[in-house]
């Protein structure tokens, strides 16, 4: 069985193991996670066939089936699937995916079920209940302009190759914090798949493929295509919050990162298996949960190494400081919310350099503001403002927003302002002090026209959580709003 269907493979594995057992070792089901490309499942197929006329196995797969200890004499195909959701079962003569023998192979089993008065929907819950549950989350950093291959290749993959990687199997036992900070993730080892085709020193060449065996020494030397399809990394990690578990009740945690071959991503994946739930512990729907969320926190924490590890530093020259910034620079927060928010990085030199050191900016000059008397307020808030925006009579704009417009980038400015206000506020309470400071922000981002009606939503959704009301329209909720509000615009109202 071969597969590219990354949340499967260690459930697959716990099932494999559990048929073995029952049949006293004479059925041997082998799992192998092959490389991207339904290409290599043909590969596996043609394998089996040569396998079974007493022939050597070939390519990059043949050396998977070895180091698998597949039998080529007995061996046959079972199924192949990848993360795509394409699959086949049985080749009976095809070599790539068969969506009408797996739609086939599903209503038998829905059958099946239905025999047991269950759904195909309840089968699968109760196979997360009896072997654990398994979730992957999969999301491509985006780097075009004139350094964006070069920086994947070999800043990112060269830091994770050189440095992360004999680290994670030297036994150091990096840590990478989770962007939340509840949690760490223990790097316990990894695998680079270039390892697989290199020529170990003290390995009998007559265990290697004839694929093997006629490659250079030296990697570079390779075939681009084989390079390529091997030009990945996979660490494996655990949290630092389960250390004292017993291995088997640990969360296994595998994080796979990659180039893309054909577009400038560098593409991060991470698979969790949890250990199957303890039923007096919670719910099967909040253990899924709780994978969920941890399968997408994991992912960001290896989004930021990636970053991290891209270096990249622009020039700014906000307000009266000119300087540098780097993605380094950001707090975790801000470095998720800007990988939710704009993950085309390099092509973004200009927006970056502007953006965060603005707001920096923009919330220091509004706490600065807020203590202002009115008259006084007036006139710094129209000083800061043209600053940030300002209309020529041609009807052009200027200022350190003028990089932002409609096609490349305001939207985005106007939920991260919300976003990042909506963070300031939950740490207040609606009559605090600083609540003041967040209103003049969103005066100084969107004006006195579209600031007071942003930040009275942000003001009730807030409102709604400190009272513990769901219903925004709640006439006490709006009316508390509408005092403070009131109060706002009277201390930091338009002339």
């Amino acid at each position: 069985a071969s597969t590219r269907s990354l949340s499967s493979i260690n459930c697959a594995g716990r099932i494999s193991k559990s048929i073995e057992e029952k049949t006293s070792g004479r059925v041997s089901v082998k799992m192998l996670t092959h490389h991207v490309g339904f290409k290599f499942t043909g590969e596996i197929i043609d394998n089996v066939k040569r396998g079974n006329a007493g022939l050597p196995f070939e390519g990059i797969t043949g050396e998977l089936m070895l180091k698998e200890g597949v039998n080529g004499k007995e061996a046959f195909f079972i199924m192949s699937s990848e993360e795509g959701e394409g699959s086949l079962i049985g080749y009976r003569g095809s070599i790539d995916k068969d969506s009408g023998v797996t739609g086939l192979a599903l209503a038998i089993l829905a059958a099946e079920q239905y025999t047991r008065g269950m759904t195909l929907h309840e089968y699968l819950m109760e196979t997360y209940d009896l072997y654990g549950y398994s979730k992957v989350s999969l999301e491509p950093m985006v780097m075009t302009g004139e350094y964006g291959m070069t920086m994947i290749n070999d800043n990112i993959m060269g830091y994770l190759r050189e440095e992360l990687l004999p680290d994670a199997r030297a036994g150091r036992r990096p840590e990478w914090r989770l962007p939340d900070g509840r949690d760490s993730l223990v790097l316990t080892g990894g695998i680079d798949h270039l390892d697989l085709m290199k020529k170990a020193v003290g390995e009998n060449p007559e265990s290697w493929t004839a694929t093997k065996r006629d490659l250079p020494d030296d990697p570079s030397q390779w075939p681009v295509a084989i390079r390529e399809s091997l030009n990945i990394l996979e660490f494996f990690g655990e949290l630092a919050s389960e250390q004292h578990f017993a291995k088997e009740r640990r969360t296994k945690i595998v994080i796979v990162m990659r180039p893309s071959g054909t577009e400038p991503k560098h593409k991060n994946m991470v698979k969790v298996l949890a250990p199957p739930r303890d039923p007096a512990g919670e719910s099967l729907q909040e253990y899924i949960r709780s994978i969920d969320l941890l399968s997408r926190r994991t992912l960001d924490s290896a989004m930021i190494v990636s970053y991290d590890a891209s270096l990249v530093v622009y020039e700014s020259k906000v307000g009266e400081t000119p300087g540098k910034f780097s993605f380094a620079d950001l707090s975790p927060d801000d470095r998720v919310e800007l990988l939710r928010l704009f993950p085309i990085i390099v092509s973004a030199e200009a927006k970056l350099a502007v953006y965060f050191p603005l707001r920096a900016y923009l919330q220091k000059e509004a706490a600065r503001l807020a203590r202002m008397s009115v008259n006084d307020f007036r006139a710094a808030y129209e000083e800061v403002r043209k600053k940030v925006w300002t209309t020529a009579p041609d009807g052009s704009t200027k200022g350190y927003l003028t990089i932002f417009n409609k096609t490349n980038g305001i939207e985005f400015i106007e939920e991260s302002v919300r976003l990042n206000l909506t963070r300031q506020l939950a740490l207040l309470n609606p009559g605090d002090t600083g609540v003041a400071e967040v209103y003049v922000q969103a005066l100084l981002w969107f004006g006195t026209d579209l600031g007071p009606i942003s930040f009275e939503a942000l003001l009730t959704g807030r409102i709604c959580e400190v009272r513990g009301e769901i219903n925004k329209n709640n006439p006490e909720i709006m009316a508390e709003a509408v005092k403070v509000m009131a109060d706002f615009k009277d201390s930091y109202g338009p002339k």
